[in-house]
């Protein structure tokens, strides 16, 4: 009778070896997931409360200065804009353009002699040779055509457009764009001209829309291009101060430091729609009308919505993030009401609906395969924190040395 008892025990033992291995493996998976999320989610977070006073007096001064016009969203200056436009190859490497797609007279540019003289330049030194770039043989007359219209779409009337037409889960990152140099270049020779030819105020007028309109794109790259604007005139004010021949209507234009208020600004609000920021520092950022709002939710949206499945699903132990995205769809559907959100409002929703619909980063074109190895749980928070960290320094920009 001993024997049997001893023997039944042994069996049970063996039989519950693999459960106990299984329950091992699964608390052991989690605690080191959550080790390596809570580190990079601590440094984050460490960052945003050391700098965020000093950000939200940036929102502050950029509100005050009024640096962003508002734009409406009734012209287009696509249709316009992007066939005169060399954009990148989607099929070819980072810097490989494709020709423009309108007839060669109407090619907006950056001939290489023009390239050339600006690459030679020092920063700030092209406006110490006016006559040189307003003599460069390039035709800008394209920049006074644009005040009819309000906003500029980058995602239609474009190859980024074809694209997304066979591929509704691109990310923003494989989205192509269009050569920004030839605008900030042919901006240049526009302002050159102006001096030369004493129609400084109207060409200062004229490329300040320019400015607004790729502000409007709701880009990261954008709202970058709209803020370069602004130290094209302050150099060349300051160059033309210096000569004693500034034109005598008013003229104000921020000085360096104010420039760069600007800057760490853009680049902050562009981390901030994540998971990881805590909900009142969310409440605080994401409101109506903040500067630059539409395209920190251009960036954010793209990886939240791919991380969601990595995150939002919840099995027993895993952290449950469900009221982190919960939180993210308010202030998609509150801010986000004042943008246009080209592509990713319809790929945020159908994330929303279902989390396994919208194709992660580096899968095949349209794998939403909910069994795939890397959506396992318990080590799925691994994969996602891999590549949906978050910034380790948020505001690395505001450091001293930065």
């Amino acid at each position: 009778m001993g024997g049997c008892r001893k023997r039944k025990r042994i069996v049970m033992a063996i039989a519950a070896f693999p459960v106990a291995l299984a329950v091992f493996f699964v608390l052991y998976a989690q605690a080191l997931s959550s080790i390596t999320d809570t580190d990079k989610i601590d440094k984050f977070r460490a960052s945003i409360d050391a700098h965020l006073d000093d950000f939200l007096a940036d929102r502050n001064f950029v509100r005050r200065k009024g640096v962003f016009p508002e734009y409406g969203n009734e012209h287009d200056a696509g249709p316009f804009l992007n066939p005169r436009l060399r954009w990148q190859d989607p099929d070819g490497e980072y810097d490989d353009y494709l020709p423009p797609q309108a007839p060669e007279d109407q090619w907006i540019i950056l001939p290489e002699s023009l390239e050339t003289f600006l690459d030679e330049c020092e920063v700030g030194e092209w406006t110490q040779r006016l006559d040189e770039l307003a003599a460069m043989e390039v035709d800008t007359s394209w920049i006074g055509k644009l005040s009819g219209f309000d906003h500029w779409e980058l995602l239609r009337s474009s190859p980024a457009a074809a694209l997304l037409g066979e591929d509704p889960d691109v990310g923003q990152v494989s989205i192509p764009h269009p050569r920004w140099s030839a605008l900030t270049g042919q901006a240049r020779v526009h302002l050159a001209r102006g001096v030369i030819n004493g129609r400084l105020r109207e060409a200062l007028a004229e490329t300040r829309h320019l400015a607004m309109l790729a502000y409007s794109t709701e880009t990261l790259i954008g709202a970058t291009i709209a803020s370069a604007e602004l130290g094209f005139e302050a150099r060349l004010h300051d160059s033309l101060a210096a000569r004693e021949a500034l034109p005598e209507f008013e003229w104000k234009v921020l000085d360096e430091a104010q420039r760069f208020q600007i800057r760490r600004y853009v680049f902050s609000m562009e981390k901030l729609f994540s998971l990881w920021t805590p909900p009142d520092v969310l409440a605080k950022i994401f409101v109506p009308g903040s500067p630059a709002v539409c395209s920190a939710l251009m960036k954010g949206i793209d990886s939240a919505a791919s991380a969601r499945k990595f995150f939002e699903p919840r099995f027993p132990f895993e952290s449950d993030y469900r009221p982190a995205y919960a939180l993210l769809d308010r202030v998609v559907s509150r801010v986000g009401a004042d943008c246009r959100l080209t592509h990713l409002r319809e790929r945020w929703e159908r994330a929303a609906a279902d989390p396994y619909s919208v194709r992660y980063p580096f899968s095949e074109k349209h794998d939403v395969d909910r069994f795939n190895g890397m959506l396992l749980p318990y080590v799925r928070r691994d994969f996602g924190i891999t590549y949906f960290q978050p910034y380790s320094e948020a505001f690395s920009i505001y450091k001293p040395d930065s």
